[in-house]
This record gives structure tokens, sequence and C-alpha cells, in this order.
């Protein structure tokens, strides 16, 4: 296949689904731009980058893109770094491509980066950074590139022109209207028939918590059509065999309406979802009404985050609306209805110490040995760029540590930073205790024995009766 663009995601996840890129080949596509997609996970099998790659695998990946650059007589390479930790991964994957031809344009995507983007420009192996939602500036940019034109006027983009780093204007948000359904022939069968597919009902989010990029990467929260998300889970179902696992964003927190024509839609056409098909929630976005429609449809594995039940983390998260009786309802609702619970919690973010840690620590303890949730995952929190803990790390009390992005992984046992009230290797201890008490509730539950030290009294137990 010939093609003006080859396309790249990060090789590190096995069984990885790369719709980001997916969608935006399909855009470039129906604009007149042939591109081409490579899915190194594929490919892989997944491989362990967080020690950067070995020289095998070095020698494995330079001949993938040999190969795959001979095919197609690209002249620009665009790669998604969708997470910080892989952001070592693709510039040295892009050194490859230079490496193979030097004449090729190198391009790099993804929430990282945007915000990152002076510092990504000084490595030589990345010509352009693509900034925020990338379809429009990514085409616009291509045909300049094309045309031999100046990129001064392309919105939305940083590059390196005569030794110096130019950063346009942002880009105003597109309308997604105009990106056309996903075309899953740009990938083999066998990825698509085996890969963990999740489907995506919104571009952002409407809430600003304040660890997330969420919102700063994508500015506002849109919803795709109904008919859209449908017409995939069908595709993937009938053509591949395959079924999407849940939705990956905050659904629930999506204007109910949308939430509602979702679920009739699905009903309405008789597809039959995944056995353990995950929605993410919101405690403030749970009633007794919505979650009815989420069950009729199929629906019945609920992730939620929880974070902590410190006031102080909670406030300077920006979720300060959030307390014990909101997190409490919100799980009988759901238990009620018979959905499995799953909830998520972060250690160590601005405002915790270890006496805040412990009183999250207790509170979970009571939501999963009195089954208000049945699963749940224990996240060392990160100062990633794009939030004001980066920006501004003396403000929140955030020393950071460690320069090197490889070890900017949320479960990782040795934080990258610590708090003037909470040292790192406190937040190392708190949250080794907390996965540890995770993995063997996990353990005893298969094993039918569930009893750890037995039941746990209930924390504040004016606050969750």
């Amino acid at each position: 296949m010939q093609a003006y663009c080859l396309l790249l995601a990060s090789p590190h996840f096995p069984h990885h689904f790369p719709r980001g890129i997916l969608e935006m080949a399909g855009f470039l596509e129906a604009n007149g731009c042939p591109t081409a997609i490579l899915p190194l996970s594929y490919y892989l099998g997944g491989i362990d980058l967080t020690q950067g790659f070995t020289s095998e695998q070095v020698a494995l990946i330079e001949d993938m893109l040999r190969e795959t650059l001979q095919q197609t007589g690209a002249s620009v390479v665009g790669i998604s770094n969708s997470f910080t930790p892989d952001y070592p991964s693709c510039v040295k994957i892009l050194e490859l491509c230079k490496r193979i031809d030097g004449r090729l344009a190198t391009v790099i995507g993804g929430p990282h980066v945007s915000f990152m983007d002076r510092e990504s420009l000084s490595s030589p192996f990345v010509d352009v950074v693509v900034r925020g939602e990338g379809e429009w500036s990514m085409l616009e940019l291509l045909c300049a590139l094309k045309a031999g034109t100046d990129l001064a006027a392309v919105d939305g983009i940083t590059f390196r022109q005569d030794g110096r780093i130019i950063r346009n204007p942002d880009r105003s948000l597109g309308d997604m209207a105009e990106i056309p359904p996903i075309d899953l022939d740009l990938l083999p069968y066998d990825l698509l028939h085996t890969a963990q597919i999740y489907g995506i009902s919104t571009r952002g989010c409407a809430y600003r918590c304040r660890y997330c990029v969420e919102s700063a990467f994508w500015r506002k929260k849109r919803n795709y059509t109904v008919k859209r998300l449908v017409d995939e889970m069908e595709v993937l179902d009938k053509r591949f065999g395959n079924k999407i696992l849940g939705f990956f964003e905050s659904m629930l927190d999506a204007d109910s309406t949308q939430l509602f024509h979702l679920c009739d839609e699905i009903v309405a056409r008789g597809i039959t979802l995944s056995e353990k098909f995950n929605f993410h929630v919101r405690p403030d976005s749970v009633s007794r009404e919505r979650i009815a429609a989420v069950r009729r449809a199929g629906m019945n594995w609920a992730s939620m985050g929880v974070e902590s039940v410190s006031p102080q983390v909670l406030k300077m998260m920006n979720r300060a609306n959030l307390n014990r009786d909101c997190i409490v309802d919100a799980c009988r609702i759901l238990r009620a209805q018979g959905v499995h619970v799953h909830t998520y919690w972060i250690v160590g973010h601005p405002g915790d110490t270890l006496e805040e840690s412990e009183d999250s620590f207790a509170f979970l303890r009571y939501l999963i040995e009195n089954e208000l949730c049945q699963t749940a995952e224990a996240m060392i929190f990160q100062p990633y760029p794009g939030t004001c803990f980066f920006a501004e790390p003396r403000k929140y009390g955030v020393e950071i540590l460690e320069p090197d992005w490889n070890h900017w992984r949320r479960f990782d046992s040795r934080p990258v930073y610590q708090l003037t009230d909470f040292k790192a290797e406190d937040i190392q201890a708190a949250w080794r205790r907390m996965d540890g008490y995770l993995h063997t509730w996990k353990l005893l539950s298969r094993l039918g024995t569930i009893d750890i030290d037995g039941a746990a009294s209930v924390p504040d137990k004016g606050a969750v009766q």
C-alpha cells in the first residue's frame, strides 16, 4: 500500500488496539491523504519498556520499520505518545526512522508532548510536535510538507526552523462530525479478532480533577454520536468475532440524554455485551435511574474513582463535593442492581500524609469487607505534565526527584517525587500496604477464604451510616 504518511503507536502494551492513530488515519484518508498504520505492539507482542529497548528489540523494530517504509514509500512518520512513561520509547522509534531515511519528516503527538513540546524538540529526531486534538493540525501539516510551504501557517503545532523552536497558536477544536467511523481494514484481521478493545463515547471530561490532564488536553467535553458507537460494536462482533470490553472514559459523567439513548440503541439492536462490560463512573454521577438503564443494556462492571476520603486531599484534587456518604450511597445503588464495583485509589496526592492515607486504607477495607466493593486498584500519584502540580510544584509542596520519564509509572513502587509532609519512602510504604492487601484479598477470594483479620470496622462510623 502506497502512503504519504505512516502512523505508529508505542509498542508497550500487548493486545493494544491503536484507536487514536486509527481515527487519525481514517480522517486523513477521507481528506485525500493516503495513510498507513504499523501496529508495533501487535507484531512485538507487547514488551517491557521500563528499562528502555534491548539491542535485540531495537534490531527487530528497525527491521519492521524499514520494511514498512519501503512498502509504503512514506515521507512522513507520526507516532502517538499516549502516556508519559512511553515518551523515551517513542523518541527512540523516531530515531530509528531517521536512521533508515534521514529525509523523513518525523511528527509526535499526544498529551505528554503537547505540554512538553519544547523539550521534545530538543531531540534531533523530532521535527514537529502536534499539540492537543490532532486530526485537523496533522492534515494541514501534511499538506504543507507535501507542498513545501511555510509551517508557520499551521495552527496547533510546534516545530524547529533554522535552529529556533517556533510554537504556533493553538488550534480551535474541530467538528467531530467530520471524523469518519474508524476503518478497521487498516489493521490485521487477527489483531481485531484478539485485541482488547474499549469504546470511546466522548472526548474530554466535564470535570476538572487537578491530577488529570484530560481536561487540559481536550479542553472541553464533546460526545460521539450514539449511532457511531453502536455501529462499531456491531461490526466488531459480526465481522471479527470480538466484543468491546467497555467504555474507557467517564461515560456516566456525560449528559444523561446521550447515556439513555445509547442504552436504548443497544437494547433495540439486540446487542449482547461482553460478560464484564466495564464503564467508568464518579460517585456523584450515580443514580438509580442511570444504573437501571445501563443494566438493561447489559453493562455490569463499574470502575469508580474514589481516590481518597481525606477532605484535604479531595479539596486539592478539586473533588471537594465528594465524601464518604456519597461514595457509600453510590456503591449501594450499584450493588443493589447487581453491578460489580471496582474502585480506584491514589496514594501520595498533594494534601496526603501518612495519617490521611491510613484513613483512606481503612475506608477501602470497609467497602471491600462489607461487599460494597468487590475489587480495587491502588496507584501512586504522578505530577504529570499538563497539571498544576508539574507546572508549579513548590506551590503544592511537591518535590520532583526523578527526571527520567521511563519511571513515571503509576504502579512503580518508587515514587518520582515526594511531598513536604509525605516523603517518598513513606508514600512507597503506604502504597505497598494497600496494594499488598488488595492482592491478598483477591487471592483469598479466589480460594473462597475472604476473612483477613476479621471484617473491617466502619471508619468514621457516623459518616457512612
